[in-house]
């Protein structure tokens, strides 16, 4: 089975016989190596329960968000109602993230 980006077995049977002992870099993808930036934000406590807390939420939302974006990608009018939305969304989140970090900040 191929994948885009993903070189097929053919090209290290090629390598191997060709004695190479090193894979090309054009046949390694970015995120197979230490360069790769990470899925998810390293924002993490030292309590694995508190990430794993977190993720379990990011996850609920992350489908409840992908089923309702998919759904209003059908029609243009409600694709523009889900990207206002998103940008009301967005903005409340940054003001609500700012409030926090003031008012711990000043305690």
């Amino acid at each position: 089975m191929e994948c885009k980006d993903i070189p097929c077995s053919h090209i290290f049977a090629v390598l191997k016989f060709l004695g190479l002992d090193t894979i090309p870099c054009c046949c390694v993808m970015v995120r197979w190596t230490m360069e790769a930036k990470a899925a998810f934000r390293s924002d993490t406590n030292s309590d694995p329960h508190v990430w794993s807390e977190h993720m379990v939420r990011y996850c609920k939302l992350r489908k409840m968000g992908s089923d309702a974006l998919f759904a209003a990608a059908r029609n243009p009018e409600q694709m523009q109602k889900g990207v206002l939305t998103l940008d009301l969304w967005n903005v409340w989140v940054y003001a609500c993230h700012e409030i926090f970090h003031q008012a711990a900040s000043s305690t």
